[in-house]
């Protein structure tokens, strides 16, 4: 008899050592103003890992192809893109604050589709199902600055 063919299914992809990357938040220095987009993303990139399935050793290939994220205590609320967002001028992942707080953080759930080939070798195959990974930023205070008129001689 044949042996069985080797699958690697989505509970397989999350007991994979995943690299997660980092969420990274702007401006840095863990101080952002209050009424100025607050910029973050993702260094989450795709990777292939080894395993072994069945006895058999395998290539894992893992593509992030989704992140929610959720700028805790802003005032747009979660929401879902497709792509990692990027440093600035990148603005296509940003929150905003009307209120000053402590211990502010940037969290995103990754969404990682998988594909794997026996051996290391022939096609990739998809794997029915995917993983998931969530990643924090590090915490940052948002502040106010407030407008001061400063008064300039006449000429």
């Amino acid at each position: 008899a044949a042996a069985p063919p080797v699958v690697v299914t989505a509970t397989d992809l999350q007991s994979l050592p995943i690299v997660r990357g980092e969420v990274l938040v702007q401006p840095p220095g863990g101080r952002a103003l209050i009424h100025v987009e607050v910029i973050g993303y993702s260094t989450a990139q795709s990777h292939v890992l080894a395993a072994v399935v069945m006895g058999t050793p395998v290539q894992v290939r893992l593509t992030p192809v989704r992140w929610d994220w959720n700028f805790e205590g802003d005032d747009t609320g979660p929401f879902t893109t497709d792509h990692p967002g990027g440093p600035y001028p990148n603005m296509s992942v940003h929150g905003w604050y009307t209120a000053t707080g402590d211990g502010r953080t940037v969290t995103s759930t990754i969404t990682w589709m998988g594909e794997y080939r026996v051996g290391g070798a022939g096609p990739w195959l998809l794997v029915a199902g995917n993983a998931t990974t969530t990643v924090t930023s590090a915490p940052f205070e948002t502040i106010d600055a407030p407008v001061r008129l400063v008064a300039e001689p006449l000429n």
